[in-house]
């Protein structure tokens, strides 16, 4: 089985990235992937 490694950087007030890294060929395996999230509601 291969090892991969997800990196996730969490921002606070810009989208979050992530990265996959392979550890056999010590490789990114995607580009870096930027994503949202939605704020908590608060009532």
């Amino acid at each position: 089985m291969d090892t991969r490694i997800i990196g996730i950087d969490l921002a606070v007030e810009t989208a979050h990235k992530a990265i996959v890294l392979d550890l056999a060929s010590n490789r990114f395996v995607t580009p870096v992937l930027t994503f949202h999230t939605d704020p908590a509601m608060t009532r």
